[in-house]
């Protein structure tokens, strides 16, 4: 999600100063804290790592190659 930040912003750049505030205090409502998006935030990276770590310990996916 923060690459999508940064891909966002080019475009944010060319609003106003009163459009871009409108922007950043209604759509990423869902991003802050007490909200899921800091939730998905921290908990993708552990369940990818606990995903691949599965896969390589338990599945043996290493030897399959």
């Amino acid at each position: 999600m923060a690459l999508c930040h940064a891909l966002e912003l080019p475009a944010k750049m060319q609003y106003s100063a009163s459009q871009y505030i409108t922007v950043q205090n209604s759509l990423y409502v869902a991003f802050g804290p007490p909200n899921i998006g800091t939730f998905i935030e921290f908990a993708a990276p552990l369940t990818l790592t606990k995903s691949f770590r599965y896969l390589i310990l338990k599945v043996n996916i290493a030897n399959t190659f």
